[in-house]
């Protein structure tokens, strides 16, 4: 089977169903097709599969990379309408390391607007269906296998917060029985005792808000600080009465950036800190 074989496989599969799923944001078959041929003509000149498993690992693979990823040349809006377009000036890291194995990028696709959701809707796309179910969506953006044996599973039982209370007994029996399911595999539940549990989630929140390579809905560029706090106030008012551009995770997102990008550097300290020790207990 030559690597255009697989490579007309995989977009003859992608054209059949992605008017159905709606999972494609952008496609480059021609181009994937044309590396696919060079491919062959490399592997037709040095056959030798040690050499190429070595040297290209990923050789003639076929790979799909989600919007929020750049991809030379492809759309990088993340679902966003505005601006109306934005195409990404070069690979991002991970997708140049992928090609550098040898793979081969074939479309980018749906995510939530700017990621901001827990399913892959936005107003620009669209809703990208669940395969197994069209009547369901996809809820989960990424998937994988995992090495059971090195697997740690945490969940917690009180905080001694008002928090557990809100729980319904069912939910936290389902938890606890499947804490108790993993010791099939051979991974044994332990207890951990977390000093800060009632901050992690405000400092998960303040450290990503941080990210610098995050965009907001309201930057004009590339550049984190060409917004105008306007454009702030007059998109959460028109969500309030139904009429935003935006999705409201998106719009409460870029806010939250916002505000928090006036707090001090030693706010940012104090919750890495606590970042630190929540690691050090879990380790």
């Amino acid at each position: 089977v030559t690597c255009t074989e697989v490579v007309l496989a995989f977009i003859t599969r992608m054209q059949t169903v992605n008017p159905i799923i709606n999972g494609i944001v952008q496609d480059r078959f021609e181009d994937a097709l044309n590396q696919a041929k060079l491919v062959d003509e490399m592997i037709q000149a040095n056959p030798d599969p040690n050499y190429w498993e070595t040297t290209k690992p990923l050789l003639g693979v076929p790979l799909t990379v989600k919007e929020c990823i750049a991809v030379s040349g492809m759309s990088h809006n993340v679902g966003r309408t505005i601006p109306e377009q934005r195409i990404a000036k070069k690979d991002a890291e991970a997708v140049a390391n992928f090609r550098s194995a040898g793979a081969i990028p074939i479309a980018v696709t749906n995510t939530p607007e700017l990621c901001c959701f827990w399913e892959s809707y936005n107003r620009r796309t669209g809703l990208t269906k669940n395969p197994y179910d069209t009547r369901r969506v996809a809820g989960g953006s990424s998937g994988g296998e995992v090495d059971f044996s090195k697997l740690k599973v945490y969940y917690y039982i009180d905080d001694r917060h008002h928090f557990p209370n809100l729980l319904h007994p069912d939910i936290r029996k389902a938890v606890r029985k499947s804490a108790s399911h993993f010791e099939k595999f051979g991974v044994e539940p332990k207890k951990v005792y977390i000093r800060h549990f009632q901050s992690t989630l405000m400092t998960l929140i303040s450290i990503m808000l941080r990210m610098g390579a995050s965009h907001n809905i309201f930057q004009r560029s590339d550049d984190a600080e060409d917004f105008s706090k306007w454009d702030v106030l007059r998109e959460m008012l028109l969500n309030i009465f139904g009429l935003g551009k935006y999705h409201i995770y998106s719009v409460m997102y870029g806010t939250g950036k916002i505000i928090n990008d006036l707090l001090p550097q030693s706010y940012e300290d104090h919750m890495r800190k606590v970042k630190q020790e929540i690691a050090n207990c879990l380790e």
